[in-house]
Parts: C-alpha cells; sequence; structure tokens
C-alpha cells in the first residue's frame, strides 16, 4: 500500500535519489510530496512534476506512476527496468563522484537565470523545462542557499545544488576548449569539503574521469515526451 506522509522517513546510506528528495524538502518544505509503501521506499513528487524513486520497484509503484503522471521520474538503474511507461523518453546516466579536495580564490558568480538558461539551452544536452518554471526553481534555491553558481566571460559555466556536506552537480557548459574542465575545478572549489555527485550520459563520463571523478553506479531518468 503506498500512503501519503507528512514526515520524510531516515535516508540513509546517501545516493542521488535520496540526496535530490532530501534537496525538494528543504527548498520546497510545503510543496513537495512524499509517499511511503510497505517496503520503505520513497516517492518524491517536487512541485515542477519531477518524481524520485528510493527503494526496491515493484508492480504497485508503476502502477501509481501512471496515475501519478510526472513530468519526470528518476530512479536507479535497476528499478528502471520494472518501469515501462508509455509516452517517456528513458535516459540511462552514470553517476560520477568525488570528493572536492581543494580549495581556491575564486568566488560564487552572481548570474540571472536567463543568463543561466540562455547558456544551457546552447549546450543542447540538457532537459529544460520551461524558462518560467526554471527561473522559479532557480530564484528559490539561491535566495535558500542551496545552489552554487560559477561562470566565467559569460564562456563556461557549471552550477550544483548543495544540501549540508554534499552537492550535485547540475550544469556544465563551455563554448570554448578547456573552459569545461576549469570552470568545473572554480565550482569544486567552491564546494570545498563536500561529497560531490553528478549524474551523466556515457559519452560525457571521460570528462569527469579526467577531472578526478570515479563512477559509482547507473541510475535513469524518464522523461515526458
Amino acid at each position: 500500500m503506498i500512503k501519503q506522509v507528512s514526515r520524510l522517513p531516515d535516508l540513509a546510506p546517501l545516493s542521488v535519489e535520496n540526496f535530490k528528495i532530501l534537496s525538494d524538502c528543504e527548498i520546497y518544505p510545503d510543496l513537495t510530496e512524499i509517499y511511503l509503501n510497505d517496503k520503505g521506499t520513497i516517492i518524491s513528487h517536487s512541485p515542477g512534476g519531477g518524481c524520485v524513486i528510493s527503494g526496491e520497484e515493484d508492480d504497485e509503484i508503476v502502477s501509481f506512476l501512471e496515475f501519478l503522471n510526472p513530468q519526470s521520474i528518476f530512479c536507479s538503474f535497476e528499478n528502471a527496468s520494472k518501469i515501462n511507461l508509455k509516452g517517456y523518453e528513458k535516459n540511462s546516466v552514470f553517476v560520477m563522484k568525488t570528493v572536492a579536495a581543494e580549495k581556491g580564490g575564486v568566488k560564487e558568480t552572481d548570474i540571472k537565470s536567463d543568463e543561466v538558461y540562455s547558456l544551457l539551452k546552447e549546450a543542447e544536452d540538457f532537459y529544460l523545462p520551461s524558462f518560467e518554471n526554471f527561473a522559479v526553481d532557480f530564484c528559490r534555491r539561491k535566495n535558500r542557499g542551496g545552489l552554487v553558481v560559477r561562470c566565467i566571460d559569460n564562456t563556461a559555466l557549471s552550477m550544483a545544488f548543495t544540501l549540508s556536506d554534499t552537492a550535485f552537480i547540475c550544469g556544465v557548459v563551455s563554448k570554448r576548449a578547456g573552459y569545461g574542465s576549469k570552470v568545473l575545478k572554480e565550482l569544486l572549489s567552491l564546494l570545498y569539503g563536500k561529497t560531490v555527485f553528478a549524474a551523466v550520459r556515457e559519452q560525457i563520463v571521460p570528462f569527469y574521469l579526467k577531472n578526478g571523478f570515479k563512477t559509482e553506479t547507473k541510475a535513469t531518468y524518464f522523461i515526458k515526451k
């Protein structure tokens, strides 16, 4: 049985799925819906329509997802094999991980949401919501201290969601050769001491390996067509 709960259960060990759920609950405490089944699987549904599953998948959850009809779903690679939903594009990603161990002298970049959105859109390798939804989320996270952004000359950009001692990189783009690594390293210096995750497509894995990340596991995004 799946029921909505008012309080988030303890989440350990930390994974990307758990980070996403905890982050949404931190930024949207009164708007993120949390559901729990008898096996302890957690399903979160954020105001933007994103759904995250943490725990074991089963047929009941699949039926619940059909009812919930989210804009996107993020779950483990193993769970994704059990989900067969019509109308969604399925994208497998590699979960990369590192510990930000070097301090730097750079400062966080003060940049507007429309400038960030334009840079991400040019990269053509991101799932982007409408600008209106992106801007609301961007500003809310920035205002609540849950988003760190580093930009170099409007040429390269990197940003991450943050939560306590953990961070999740949600975008790295560069319009100039070599600047991708540079802006990522500068972002990591701003995240000093944190465990940092990224979830990237297979072709991007070498970039993260080159910059000190290790492959942790695989996961899957379902994006509504």
